[in-house]
This record gives C-alpha cells, sequence and structure tokens, in this order.
C-alpha cells in the first residue's frame, strides 16, 4: 500500500480495512491479523499496527478474544453504518473537487446524472 504524504499512517490502513470489511474481504466474526502480520503485510512499525487495531476496537469494529486474537464484528448493522459513512465521505471528497473546479451543486448533479446514464448498468 502506497501512502499519502497528508494523512497519518494509522489512519489509511483503518481505511484499508474498513473497505475490505465492506466489500467482503473480510467477514463477520473472520479472525483479523495479528499485530505482527498487519505491521508486515503494510510494512509499518509494530506499534502503529497496534495503534489501528486499538482505534478499531475502540469503534466496536473488531473485538478480541483473550488467547484468541482480534475478530471482525457480528454486528452487520454496524457494517452497514461504516459503509454509509465510507460513502458519505467520498461524496463529500467529490463535491469538495467538483466546487473548486467551479461547478455549483446542480450543474454537479447534472454532470453525475450524464455519467451514470451514460456507463449504464455495467456493475449493476
Amino acid at each position: 500500500m502506497k501512502f499519502e504524504d497528508n494523512l497519518p499512517i494509522y489512519y489509511q490502513i483503518e481505511q484499508q480495512i474498513y473497505y475490505d470489511i465492506v466489500l467482503g474481504k473480510l467477514q463477520p466474526g473472520e479472525k483479523m491479523p495479528s499485530v505482527r502480520q498487519l505491521a508486515l503485510d503494510f510494512t509499518v512499525n509494530i506499534n502503529t499496527a497496534q495503534h489501528v487495531l486499538s482505534n478499531m476496537q475502540d469503534k466496536g469494529i473488531i473485538y478480541s478474544k483473550r488467547g484468541l486474537g482480534s475478530f471482525v464484528t457480528d454486528d452487520v448493522n454496524l457494517i452497514l453504518v461504516l459503509k454509509d459513512e465510507i460513502i458519505s465521505k467520498m461524496f463529500s471528497d467529490f463535491l469538495s473537487k467538483t466546487k473548486k473546479i467551479g461547478l455549483s451543486n446542480q450543474d454537479t448533479i447534472d454532470k453525475l446524472q450524464t455519467f451514470v446514464l451514460k456507463e449504464g448498468p455495467k456493475n449493476e
């Protein structure tokens, strides 16, 4: 994973794991990689990996079982909330960029609608 300079590394790793959960690459109840494995997978310091898992546990996205490791939450509603948060962030970033280039909200809606109609049902 290539990290962006303007965002904390732990945050970028968390976001990647959230995407993996929302996309189903990590299933509810699935065992998470250990701290050491996470550090190796993302080539980061073990303290950074621990920070990621601690934050995710604080948010309820993962839970730990003593002696067994950390697991993805079984709470499907929490995963849906996470998905909505990711979508909101994507739309917010997109809208911010369209405003920077001078598009009004209505222009953005019109262009997005045209784009979606042009793309058709490719991914449905």
